[in-house]
């Protein structure tokens, strides 16, 4: 997401804009979503494929998370 679009119609601030505390509080919220959307995207897979395929989703979105967390790790002020 770039950080000066809005987040939803609604909004009034960009993230950039937010207070620290907002801006952590977003990042939180991302990351319960990133949990919650990799549970909803196996039950789909399960739905659509079977178990079998569906196994390999959690393996596959924590990897995916690993490189971002190392390029997180990278982040400098």
């Amino acid at each position: 997401m770039n950080n000066n679009q809005k987040r939803h119609k609604n909004d009034t601030q960009t993230f950039e804009e937010l207070t620290f505390s907002e801006q952590a509080k977003a990042i939180n919220i991302k990351v319960v979503w990133f949990l919650n959307a990799t549970r909803s995207h196996a039950r789909k897979c399960v739905q659509e494929h079977g178990t079998g395929r569906a196994t390999r989703i959690p393996a596959k979105v924590t990897d995916q998370l690993r490189r971002m967390a190392d390029q997180v790790e990278g982040v400098r002020p």
